[in-house]
Order: C-alpha cells, then structure tokens, then sequence
C-alpha cells in the first residue's frame, strides 16, 4: 500500500519519497534539502513513519540528526528520550537497556529542569517509570510526586494512568526502605507497553506542516505511514 500511495505523489514530491523509504539516504548530499528548517521537517517526518512502524533505532537516529538542527526543540528531545526508552524494552542485553534507559533519561531531564519546559506532563510521567526501573528510587519518589501534582486542565494530567503512577509510587517507597523489595519490573515494563507510555509522538501533522516545512504538506501522514505497518 505504501508503494502505491508514493507512486502517486506528484513529480516534485517523488525525490523527496525516496528519501522517506530509505533511512541510510544521505540527506545533506541532496541539493534540494539545503535549508536546515527543510532537511529537519524530512527527519521528523521519517522518525514518525519509523516511530508508527515501530523501528525505534532508525526512528532514534533521525531524531537525533533533528536534534542537531533544532537543539531548543524540547518536543524532539522528548520523542527521542522515549524512542530511547523503547529501545530499552525490547532488547535483553544488559548494555544496551542500560545505556539506552541512561539516554532516555538525560533527554527527559532536558524537558522537565529547562525553566521554560518544567511543567510537561508527559516528560514528567515517562522520566518516573524510567527512574524506578534504574532503581534511582530516591530520584524516583520525587519524580512521581511531581507526576502526580500536575492539573489536568493545564499541564495534561493523564487521570486514567493515575492510579497506575500511584501504585509504582507506593513501590519505590517501600524499595528504598528494603533494597530486597519485590519490584516487579518485568511486571512494569509489560504495563508500561500495554499503557503505550513511551508511545510518545510530539511531532504532529500540523506541527510539520506549519513550522518545520514537510514537502508532504497536502498529506494526513498518520494515515499515509500506517499503510506500512
């Protein structure tokens, strides 16, 4: 489906397809993505087609490059902190969930101590389960306090997880009086998939299309990279 759907694209639009069905393309090497704004919306658009398709490495790489376009951008650092964190759960290797929830942290971080991001929910509730799976459970009670005291008119307080956020809340605080504690982390790491916590795509249709300069403007791009999946 998706092959028909780019087959379709309009001539000026057929290069720039190209570049979204391959991940390795050089983007800089193109004479038509000279503008830093342009080649940013192309990386975006490809880490939310990679992110739907659940290609979380590719899609991290892209938010990386994105990154070093727009290093302000704490929506981009947020979709790569949770692109990081899905890694983490999909893999068993000790190195790469270590080093891949170390880096999910630090972009969350990035978010939720900028003065002017302090208040983002989402970083907020993500940076919690990924401190309490580091058993940082100190760090851990504090982040999930903070969770928990967000409004929902204002900051986007998700009321349906709140009882969840309460639960792993009352389970550090039991883990950092007794280091044998029963934490259930594979018990987390399940919910945390079924809840869709780390699904986090900041990067919307409209925010392409109106500040970062998506060539597939006149495209519903949820719809369009769902045909992939």
């Amino acid at each position: 489906m998706l092959e028909e759907r780019l087959s379709a694209l309009p001539p000026a639009q057929t290069e720039i397809a190209e570049i979204i069905k391959d991940p390795n393309n050089v983007l800089q090497d193109n004479a038509n993505l000279q503008s830093a704004q342009f080649r940013r919306g192309i990386l975006l658009t490809k880490a939310k087609a990679e992110t739907y398709r659940k290609d979380f490495v590719s899609a991290k790489h892209s938010l990386e490059e994105a990154l070093k376009l727009d290093d302000k951008s704490y929506k981009i650092m947020q979709d790569l902190a949770s692109a990081y964190a899905q890694i983490s759960m999909d893999t068993s290797a000790e190195l790469v969930i270590y080093e891949s929830r170390k880096y999910a942290i630090t972009n969350y971080r990035n978010v939720t101590e900028r003065t002017e991001t302090s208040n983002v929910y989402p970083a907020w509730r993500n940076l919690s389960f990924l401190l309490y799976l580091s058993e940082d459970y100190p760090n851990t009670i504090e982040a999930f306090k903070t969770t928990l005291s967000f409004d929902k008119a204002v900051n986007g307080f998700d009321s349906i997880n709140a009882d969840f956020i309460r639960k792993y809340q009352d389970l550090a605080e039991k883990c950092s009086i007794n280091k044998n504690c029963a934490n259930n982390q594979e018990g987390l790491i399940d919910e945390l998939r079924t809840r869709k916590i780390f699904y986090d795509i900041n990067i919307t249709h409209d925010m392409i299309e109106n500040e970062l300069k998506d060539p597939f403007f006149d495209i519903e791009h949820d719809k369009f990279y769902k045909c992939n999946k």
